[in-house]
């Protein structure tokens, strides 16, 4: 745990070893001049392998994962920031706001344009454990046909920052419907 710590606090910052001063690493990644100086922005989208287009409305498999788990897949299109960027992935459900998932990610982006990048397929793992209520408690059970909201928070190194969220609609994986007796 120890040599943890010190490894993290050695990461985030380096001494001269001649004047004995800490400075700050030097930012992760990189970004094209023309785009540095407009604001970050991200846009929520959906895909596995690449970037689709989410709006609000919406469907969006609630997947049922090979280990038996659910999660929900997101991609990110993230513009003028470090093309290395820290991506907060949260799901809620609307309009209760119960939080289902929060997941990290720290990624290089897949470059779109010249300040445009991609990062697709991230999981929302799903924990519905608040919303169980007697023998209703899978999430495919408890969120098919309900709005859930799905935010992605980018932040890059040197501090760019932009949040976005779209309201979709629950729907069930094939793997839910028929044999288990959900859905039509």
């Amino acid at each position: 745990m120890v040599a943890a710590a010190a490894l993290l606090l050695s990461c985030r910052a380096h001494r001269d070893s001649d004047t004995g001063d800490s400075t700050d690493v030097a930012p992760v990644g990189s970004i094209p001049e023309q785009c540095a100086s407009r604001p970050a922005t991200v846009l929520v989208g959906g895909g596995a392998t690449a970037y689709e287009p989410l709006s609000d409305g919406d469907g969006a498999t609630i997947v049922h994962g090979p280990q038996g788990g659910w999660h929900i897949l997101a991609s990110a299109r993230i513009a003028n920031t470090l093309n290395v960027v820290s991506i907060t992935y949260t799901i809620h459900l609307v309009p209760e706001g119960t939080s289902l998932s929060s997941n990290q990610y720290r990624v290089q982006l897949v470059a779109h344009d010249d300040c445009t990048g991609d990062y697709p397929g991230m999981y929302g793992y799903l924990d519905v454990t608040a919303l169980v209520d007697g023998t209703a408690n899978t999430p495919p059970e408890l969120l098919e046909g309900r709005e859930l909201e799905l935010t992605l928070q980018a932040t890059d190194s040197e501090g760019r920052s932009a949040t976005s969220s779209v309201t979709v609609v629950g729907q069930l994986d094939a793997a839910d419907v028929g044999d288990t007796g959900l859905g039509g």
